[in-house]
């Protein structure tokens, strides 16, 4: 079991070196928003289509070769990263990141539940335990990236995230144990499976109104903090001019926000007593902080940071809610399958993010956080829909 805290805590601390400062490196590796957009468009677009085959994969070698596998792809990459310097190289290298990743996507998840499955019912405490570790390895992947960058070691972090990922790629082989029974199935079996569920999930969303309404809301929540991800590093470094050293530090901030507005999603829906009319005060309030970014003078740099932590914070609430919400209307039967329709409909959202945030260089990054901006004041109103809908039932 100990060996999960530490791929989980590495894992995030890996990540957590470069987060704060990925779209800043790319900007200032000679790459334009659109190149960076497109970039992200086919990053995402390798994980969808690669999501299955190598889910197959996961299940013929074992959950352990296949997480191994990606770490030390990946880690393989992100030293390879260091050397890019041509923007089509760029694209491959990040093509083959999103694929390397596929292999532990899933892979992880499923080999620490069979790690935990020991006969007990409530295993809860154990994923919260692992959230919290991811956390704190995020958190401490900031500061160093903060020291780093504060160092002139920006492009360095591509070197550590390699080194570090290989090694605990490495560690996986040696000492991490699979007691799974493996089962063989074929990538065009895979594919078929994958597109029978699809298949199922979409009639079962569209033959309930309010599944469907909750798929699009979905989708325009996670198309506007797509936006927000991606903008915000060029953003305040380019227009607000606040100093890329800090960024890890802002990330931290962010994230603790974060942390806590999971933690009390629950008390704002002591308040209301309903999922649907929590989410519309969650959707407004995000809205109002996304407005206030898009129109706040670039003279108030704290303002904007502080702006910044609150809009995580009620971000954050998104996730408990809407799941909470959208699993009152699943049966165990349909569970599964109406749930992965939610993936799909991130991923789309997360390619069309990517296309908005290619307009940056064109329109400029206000009109772009606008969009954004018109992205989340559709949310509300689904989610004031559906709360009227379940008052008429």
């Amino acid at each position: 079991m100990r060996i999960f805290n530490y791929i989980y805590f590495f894992s995030s601390f890996i990540n957590g070196i470069i987060g704060p400062y990925l779209i800043l490196y790319f900007y200032e590796s000679g790459l334009d928003s659109q190149d960076i957009g497109l970039m992200f468009v086919i990053h995402y677009l390798g994980v969808l289509i690669f999501e299955i085959p190598t889910g197959a994969y996961a299940d013929l070698v074992g959950r352990k070769k296949s997480v191994a596998v990606s770490f030390l792809g990946g880690g393989f990459l992100s030293l390879l990263m260091y050397f890019v310097i041509h923007k089509y190289q760029f694209f491959l290298v990040f093509l083959l990141k999103g694929i390397m990743a596929t292999f532990c996507s899933g892979a992880l998840e499923a080999w620490y539940a069979e790690s935990i499955s020991n006969g007990e019912e409530n295993v809860v405490h154990y994923w919260s335990k692992i959230e919290s570790i991811s956390y704190i390895g995020s958190l401490t992947g900031f500061i160093l990236s903060s020291i780093l960058v504060a160092n002139k070691f920006l492009k360095e972090l591509w070197l550590f995230m390699g080194m570090g990922t290989i090694t605990l790629g490495m560690f996986i082989l040696m000492v991490g144990v699979d007691k799974r029974r493996r089962k063989k199935l074929s990538v065009v079996d895979a594919y078929r499976k994958y597109l029978k569920t699809i298949k199922k999930g979409m009639e079962v969303m569209y033959s309930r109104k309010v599944l469907l309404l909750l798929n699009f809301a979905l989708f325009f929540f996670f198309a506007s903090s797509g936006v927000i991800s991606l903008v915000w590093q060029p953003f305040f470094n380019y227009r607000l001019g606040v100093d890329k050293t800090y960024f890890g530090i802002i990330t931290c901030l962010t994230t603790i926000g974060a942390i806590l507005g999971a933690k009390y999603a629950g008390n704002l829906n002591s308040i209301f007593k309903n999922e649907a009319k929590s989410l519309v005060v969650e959707s407004v309030i995000v809205s109002l902080m996304v407005v206030i970014m898009v129109n706040l003078s670039a003279m108030y740099k704290v303002a904007y940071i502080v702006v910044f932590i609150f809009y995580m914070f009620f971000y954050a609430m998104q996730r408990p809610l809407f799941q909470s919400l959208i699993n009152k209307y699943l049966s165990d039967d349909i569970r599964a399958t109406a749930l992965s329709v939610n993936s799909l409909m991130i991923g789309f959202s997360t390619i069309l993010c990517s296309i908005v945030f290619g307009l940056s260089d064109k329109i400029g990054f206000r009109p772009v956080l606008g969009i954004s901006f018109l992205f989340i004041l559709i949310v509300p109103i689904i989610y004031f829909y559906i709360f009227h809908i379940k008052k008429e039932h």
